[in-house]
């Protein structure tokens, strides 16, 4: 099992209908373009699936915790990149612990993730970000920066299930040549909003749904 929509709704406070009975599954290793007109409800339907919004109506089933790739950063500005991307309790916990914090508290948030500033440094080198560090604030990132930093965050929490809304969305061409290669090595369950039909058709994809 990947995800899980049946009979999906969500209605506006004053009444106004976004998503309508909706129903789909994505199986554990499906790639899948989310498709529809401007304000069919993409967006809406990515953020309850990542729990940012509770639908009216229906149910989802998620065999993981979804990570997303978000269109709007705005909430994240003022946030280091650390705090944007869910690792800066893990690196906290890391800088306590060499520091002589030996508290049961701190290697629990810590788990086995001892390298994770390693592996954060790495992976935003992957991305063309070598001058960004965790302690960053994230608002001092261009928007093509901020894409860049989320999908660098894949990495650290290896999901196997992501959602991603507009993710081309200010990204040069060699950005988004990083970005076909990951999807076409990815193996676990994708679900794609994009307006770019010229990236739709590079992705290897599963199937299509159209709301």
């Amino acid at each position: 099992m990947g995800i899980i929509v049946n009979n999906l709704s969500y209605v506006l406070q004053d009444g106004t209908t976004i998503l309508n009975h909706i129903s789909f599954s994505i199986s554990s290793k499906t790639k899948c373009a989310l498709i529809g007109a401007n304000g069919c409800g993409k967006s809406t339907l990515i953020n309850i699936l990542h729990g940012i919004l509770a639908p009216t109506e229906g149910d989802i089933s998620l065999s993981d915790t979804p990570y997303l790739v978000p269109q709007h950063y705005g909430q994240y500005n003022d946030y280091t990149v650390g705090e944007a991307l869910g690792i800066q309790d893990k690196l906290t916990a890391l800088k306590s612990i060499l520091s002589g914090d030996s508290s049961n508290e701190a290697f629990e948030i810590l788990g086995d993730c001892w390298t994770i500033e390693d592996d954060a440094r790495n992976t935003l080198d992957s991305w063309g970000l070598g001058h960004v560090h965790h302690n960053t604030v994230f608002s001092n990132l261009s928007g093509g920066e901020k894409t860049k930093a989320f999908l660098a965050g894949i990495s650290l929490h290896n999901p196997r299930i992501i959602l991603m809304d507009e993710p081309t969305n200010h990204l040069d061409e060699e950005a988004r040549a990083v970005l076909y290669d990951f999807i076409d090595r990815y193996n676990g369950a994708l679900l794609v909003v994009s307006h770019d039909s010229y990236f739709v058709k590079q992705l290897s994809l599963t199937s299509r749904i159209k709301l």
